[in-house]
């Protein structure tokens, strides 16, 4: 630490401080700065610009954002949202996926005749049968929603799960689906079954609003997501907000009614700074919250019960590669699956099907994504392995020459998605236990909630949080009583 500074804000109007400058935190900033009750407001953000994980970055003259970012939403008021904020900056896309099954690649969804012929006869009567053999079970109360596995053998029955579900998961989430909590199979199966995606490949476009299990159309912003992020961090400004870059909390103190009163960060020259505050949004990781918390000498105690349960929260990291080929494009997939076991990736996407804008008609950018826990062996690997691996893997594929790649380029995300382990929603309720005791602080956004959100989900709990400050006299009563079960609702649909 290279010394310590307290900041003079000098205005009587409240003070809002906000956590964390990804989609959540600006949203939330973008909110409560237009709410008729007026504030201060002063954004902190680790990274050297706000957007968190809607970044776009240029890799040998190709634009990729990091993951393949989508707008859909079936909540009516962040369709309205979307329209008046981005209008026509946004594009609309008909959407083309497929997925690598037995070394071909289907579409996906995948149609039923098709599939039949990727499965022959045999397999096609094996998994019908233990579709039957699991849904008599669960009839008759002998197969449990226990974990993610059960609630997934029930929905598609075993060997279905054992061919296409399981093997993803393993590989995506980094342990067995046995060890998942049935919550990740509850947010993601609004299709409802084999049952439901028969009828639905023989009989589509029947499926209601808020009922669908992938996207047919979505939209998306012209030029890259991070163009969302900046708008939102532009119009904070401009609304007199203040947005520091390079910052990282190191503690957040709480008077003696436990209120939070003060943050202390690092900025990025390594000083230690001081800012009062009369209110925090946090949408920084749920554990570094937590521990930045008990920094403070009088609440260590108070706090031991949640970073006892903050301890156990997993994330995963993940891996992009970006490789640049010598070449128009690769065909007009938005998303690629690779679902079974091998290769070890688990998707791929073309930025330039999103926007044809994004990169040189000569040339074009396939982003591969893996995944890795902290601190693991695939996660400690150097770029120049990881790219190689990927490069290689999806050559074999078929999908280009190895002598067609141009450059490669690896992105590492951390932390980039909370990890649903058997005993995550009992930690949850633990920290929130003691958080829910500080009246003037609200956790929101994907990692302060440990949610898996997607876009929509993340931006409508700022805006929710903003709208809580603004007309509630008890902000954070509102929240964690009505709003935050609400977000358990949300589902996911790809």
């Amino acid at each position: 630490m290279r010394g310590f500074a307290q900041e003079d804000l000098g205005a009587k109007l409240p003070h809002l401080i906000v956590l964390g400058g990804g989609l959540a935190g600006l949203s939330a900033a973008w909110a409560a700065l237009g709410a008729r009750r007026a504030c201060r407001l002063t954004l902190l953000e680790k990274e050297d610009r706000p957007g968190g994980l809607a970044r776009s970055v240029e890799v040998g003259g190709v634009t990729t954002d990091l993951g393949p970012h989508r707008i859909h939403t079936t909540i009516p008021e962040m369709r309205q949202w979307f329209r008046e904020f981005l209008g026509p900056e946004m594009v609309e896309i008909e959407r083309i996926s497929h997925m690598r099954f037995r070394g071909r690649f289907l579409r996906y969804p995948p149609a039923a005749l098709e599939m039949l012929r990727a499965l022959g006869p045999l397999d096609a009567a094996r998994f019908a049968l233990g579709y039957a053999s699991a849904r008599t079970r669960v009839l008759a109360g002998r197969l449990g929603e226990d974990s993610f596995a059960s609630v997934m053998e029930g929905a598609f029955g075993r060997p279905l799960c054992e061919a296409l579900v399981f093997p993803y998961i393993r590989k995506m989430w980094k342990t067995s689906p046995d060890r998942v909590s049935a919550d990740s199979a509850r947010v993601r199966v609004t299709m409802g079954g084999l049952g439901r995606v028969a009828r639905r490949a023989f009989a589509p476009g029947r499926e209601k609003t808020g009922e669908e299990s992938t996207l047919q159309t979505f939209c998306y912003v012209r030029g890259g997501i991070e163009r969302l992020a900046r708008k939102l961090a532009d119009e904070i400004r401009a609304r007199g907000g203040r947005i520091v870059c390079q910052t990282e909390l190191w503690r957040l103190i709480l008077d003696d009614d436990r209120r939070a009163t003060r943050v202390e960060y690092r900025d990025g020259e390594g000083f230690i700074r001081s800012m009062e505050g009369d209110f925090v949004f946090a949408s920084i990781p749920l554990p570094d919250l937590v521990e930045a918390i008990r920094r403070d000498s009088k609440t260590i105690r108070f706090m031991d019960q949640a970073a006892a349960a903050a301890a156990g929260l997993r994330f995963l990291h993940i891996m992009l590669v970006a490789i640049v080929l010598r070449r128009p494009s690769l065909g007009r997939d938005h998303w690629l699956y690779f679902p079974e076991a091998e290769p070890p990736i688990n998707r791929a996407y073309e930025p330039k099907n999103f926007d044809e804008s994004l990169g040189p008609k000569d040339r074009t950018l396939l982003c591969v994504e893996s995944s890795a826990l902290p601190g693991s062996a695939e996660w400690e690997r150097s770029d120049a392995e990881i790219a190689s691996e990927a490069v290689a893997h999806v050559a074999e594929t078929g999908l280009f020459r190895p002598n067609e790649v141009i450059e490669t380029s690896v992105l590492r995300l951390e932390r980039a998605y909370p990890l649903y382990l058997l005993d995550y929603s009992e930690r949850l309720a633990g920290i929130w236990n003691s958080l829910r005791t500080i009246g003037n602080l609200i956790p929101l956004g994907r990692h302060g909630l440990f949610q898996h959100n997607n876009m929509d989900h993340t931006i409508c709990t700022g805006l929710r949080a903003a709208r809580c400050w603004s007309e509630e006299e008890s902000p954070a009563a509102r929240w964690y009583d009505q709003e935050m079960e609400s977000f358990r609702r949300f589902r996911i649909v790809d």
